[in-house]
């Protein structure tokens, strides 16, 4: 829900061209690939309550939402490519 709203509110902000789509789409699944790596560095050996707080809130979210965000992304410039022939 919260990709949605900014996929929305970025408006005219948002890639114009299926290739800087796909170069969004590259990036969050590289962030998403080294997730484990930075939850595991946050929260470390003996995880606490503040650090589980703080890594989904500081790491977990904001990845998972770029995620969704560029699939977003390309999925509307495959819609417009779509739609223009």
């Amino acid at each position: 829900m919260l990709a949605l709203w900014l996929h929305v509110r970025l408006g005219e902000r948002r890639p114009r061209s299926l290739r800087a789509a796909v170069v969004h789409a590259i990036l969050a699944g590289a962030l998403l690939g080294v997730l484990p790596q930075l939850l595991d560095v946050l929260i470390g050996e003996e995880p606490s309550h503040r650090a589980d707080v703080a890594a989904l809130l500081g790491i977990f979210l904001p990845i998972m939402t770029y995620m969704f965000l560029a699939s977003l992304y390309v999925i509307e410039q495959l819609q417009r490519r779509l739609y223009a022939r």
